[in-house]
């Protein structure tokens, strides 16, 4: 998953350095900057749910299944 996580950002930074360098001087295939940017942001973006979706699922995975030490038994004994 590293692979993933290092590609995505990766492309952003490419995304990113293709609008600055078409702002500064315009090149070969015409794309508007602005739409470069986008494409970055909305990379980095992706990049930020799933990073948050990852500690989200890691700090599920450390919470105990009866996290009050309730249990089934208990209550049908009262």
């Amino acid at each position: 998953m590293k692979f993933r996580e290092n590609l995505t950002i990766a492309l952003a930074l490419i995304a990113f350095g293709l609008s600055i360098a078409q702002m500064i001087h315009p090149f070969g295939f015409v794309v508007h900057p602005g739409i470069l940017l986008v494409i970055a942001l909305l990379v980095v973006l992706r990049y930020a749910m799933r990073w948050q979706a990852k500690r989200r699922t890691d700090i599920l995975k450390d919470v105990p299944p009866r996290p009050l030490g309730l249990s089934d038994d208990e209550s049908e004994t009262r």
